[in-house]
């Protein structure tokens, strides 16, 4: 009933997988659900919380992200049916390393299923057992219980709302709330002795801090493995049931278990609560900190202990686990189960993780089975070698391979992970892959990549005769979409060509036709080839309606006589340059001190302008950069400070009257909130609307 990492929400309940779901037995409740999200995100809150619900096709997930305010929550109750909740708020995407907002924690019992001793509680008992495990053991009891369909959630709501740098924090505390893996007998299952560099085993020694914290909390560890606590979920990415969805295996509602009712929910210290979830509080850790630092103040002579520098920095495991995030999304877990690739993935991933942030096959397990559909404790035991593997290295061991010492580390090229998961060139283009590409990932000597990195920065090193071809190449696109009725920022947009280098190419371009004999074949399709189609985004529709045509003033300007030049300026830093065959839009751009003007071609009736036009768009030009100038100047003087005397400039009043069409406020204001972020909704992801 969670969601881990990137992957869409699973279910813990084996039958799922073989019994198709049941259609609800009743509708949700709107009400319910917009009271369950304002719970666990706060008005104003800082980040956007995550919805999703199982796909009506039957395969994959839809899920969306959404500010947490009482509009768009409104809106997104309305037009989508949300089914799961985030407990944490995030930037961009829903993933480990995107959260920014913190207000929540909460653990999942299952203590349905077969074998547990409480299958047949409900979750008001359920209740009453947490509470009073978690005050004889000095933990803030939890601020609500809610009944998710089949099991139920311990939420803890913080009255403070925390940034993503409390993360770290957070997730400690879920794991001491959480606790280790007990045996059978519901012991602490024994450490293993360790090996020192020459071999010898050593016993590993438990601090009296952290013994009496096990001692303390081993009852509660005990409780929450009789009632079925999910071990995963503490990933930060997890989502819940939210209450008021109806669950599709039982067809029951999720509703609040305790207290009675909403009012009587209340909100604990976070501060409090992980002070109680950890050995050490955040006072005695400042204490030691303070201690240990007047220590060495007074010895001088103290040596610290030589740390061995890490051996391996994981910048390249750090893109192959990113890409094998985007795989998992761009397939979908069902796509590894049926082509049997889930033990790649994992062992892929997991190695990616040991290279970037230690730990052990028990973490690892905990955080990559629920996202692939895998039990944790098959995972961890699939993950063993990893972390044997992982031990020799920070022992300094080392392996021989082909006649070299290497790392007792794995270490796996590009090109085998992508065999291993059957990556194409066109998957890996439509999932955005960067490092796991089909071709694109051979090894490459130290002389090769330098060449292709100076390559890369030197945008200007091709031939010329190369530059003139896509140069041309771009300005024939920019008429062809000119004449579509594009504008000339989604000419610059789609090439990826700066607004003055697009104008510039459309004026070579057009006098290369008017000087050919034939149109040359289509070299603007190859450039639109090079157009990647977006992903298929998740979106509510804007309900705003598309604005009317604007209708044009009655009184139209009339054409330019031949010969002449007409100049609209509305400030003397703007203009417009008319004559009988182009029109001209100038602009003023202030670089510092030094002012320039430059002659920015926007449309092109017909043809190509003549001399004597030219000569007038220049003397125009010339009038409206000395008029720009002085109006620059004039800005720039301070009060009150004399001004020396120059000599007059002359210059022409060209100022008129431009007919305006009528302005609609309401789609003004609709506009600005949308490019302003403050309560439009076209940009916002969210779900699809059923």
């Amino acid at each position: 009933m969670h969601v881990g990492g990137s992957a869409a929400p699973t279910t813990s309940d084996p039958s799922a997988d073989c019994c198709p779901p049941l259609r609800p037995s009743a509708s949700p409740n709107l009400a319910l659900q917009r009271v369950s999200l304002a719970l666990f995100h706060p008005r104003g809150s800082r980040g956007k919380l995550c919805t999703a619900r199982a796909a009506r096709d039957g395969h994959g997930w839809d899920e969306g992200l959404v500010a947490p305010s009482s509009k768009a929550i409104s809106h997104q109750l309305a037009n989508a049916e949300v089914e799961y909740q985030s407990v944490l708020r995030f930037s961009g995407r829903r993933a480990n390393a995107n959260v920014v907002g913190i207000s929540a924690a909460a653990l999942d019992f299952d203590y349905y299923k077969a074998g547990l001793p409480h299958r047949d509680a409900s979750a008001e008992d359920v209740a009453g057992m947490l509470i009073e495990a978690y005050e004889a053991a000095g933990i803030p009891i939890q601020s609500l219980v809610q009944d998710s369909g089949r099991g139920c959630y311990a939420p803890w709501l913080f009255d403070v709302q925390m940034s993503g740098d409390a993360l770290p924090r957070w997730r400690m505390a879920m794991k001491g709330l959480r606790g280790p893996k007990l045996d059978d007998d519901g012991n602490i299952v024994r450490r293993r002795p360790r090996r020192d560099r020459k071999g010898n085993l050593i016993e590993v020694k438990v601090e009296p801090a952290v013994e009496e914290f096990e001692t303390r909390m081993l009852p509660v560890w005990r409780l929450q493995k009789a009632l079925g606590v999910d071990r995963g979920a503490i990933d930060p990415a997890r989502v819940l049931r939210v209450m008021g969805a109806v669950h599709p295996v039982s067809g029951r509602m999720s509703r609040l278990a305790w207290p009675s009712a909403i009012q009587d929910i209340e909100r604990v210290s976070f501060d409090a609560w992980c002070d109680a979830l950890m050995p050490y509080t955040r006072a005695q850790v400042q204490t030691m900190r303070a201690e240990r630092a007047a220590w060495k103040t007074e010895n001088p002579d103290h040596v610290p202990a030589v740390r061995r520098p890490r051996r391996f920095y994981g910048g390249k495991w750090v893109m192959i686990g990113a890409d094998l995030d985007r795989l998992l999304e761009h397939r979908g877990a069902e796509w590894f189960a049926v082509n049997k690739c889930r033990d790649w993935w994992v062992l892929f991933r997991a190695i990616a993780i040991a290279m970037t942030e230690g730990g052990t096959a028990e973490e690892w397990a905990e955080r990559l089975a629920p996202r692939i559909g895998l039990p944790v404790a098959e995972v961890a035991t699939s993950l063993s070698g990893v972390e044997r593997g992982l031990r020799a290295h920070e022992a300094g061991e080392t392996s021989p391979w082909k006649g070299v010492e290497r790392s007792a580390f794995y270490d796996y090229a590009y090109e085998t992970i992508v065999d291993r998961l059957d990556i194409g060139i066109e998957e890996a283009g439509d999932a955005d892959l960067r490092v796991l590409v089909p071709g694109g990932a051979a090894p490459m000597s130290d002389a090769e990549r330098q060449r292709l990195s100076r390559a890369a920065r030197g945008v200007y090193k091709d031939s010329r005769p190369a530059q003139v071809d896509e140069r041309l190449a771009v300005g024939l696109l920019g008429l062809s979409m000119r004449e579509d009725g594009h504008t000339i920022a989604q000419v610059a947009y789609v090439t990826g060509r700066g607004r003055t280098s697009v104008i510039e190419a459309m004026r070579e371009a057009q006098a290369h036709l008017s000087q050919a004999s034939s149109v040359p074949s289509a070299p603007a399709a190859e450039v639109q080839q090079t157009v990647r189609e977006p992903s298929r985004p998740i979106v509510v529709l804007d309900p705003i309606e598309a604005p009317a045509a604007v209708s044009q003033p009655a009184s139209e300007a009339p054409a330019v006589p031949a010969g002449q030049v007409r100049v609209t300026a509305a400030t003397p830093f703007h203009a417009t340059i008319e004559t009988a065959t182009a029109t001209w839009w100038w602009s003023w751009v202030d670089e510092g001190r030094r002012g320039r003007g430059f002659v920015d071609l926007c449309d092109l009736r017909s043809g190509t302008p003549s001399d004597g036009d030219w000569a007038l768009v220049e003397a125009a030009r010339q009038d409206l950069t000395r008029t720009g100038s002085d109006a620059l100047t004039r800005s720039r003087r301070r009060p009150g400070r004399p001004v020396a005397e120059t000599a007059p400039v002359a210059r022409r009043t060209i100022a008129r009257a431009v007919p305006l069409p009528p302005l609609d406020l309401q789609r003004e204001v609709e506009l600005y909130r949308e490019a302003s972020g403050g309560g439009g909704l076209r940009h916002r992801r969210a779900l699809v609307a059923a």
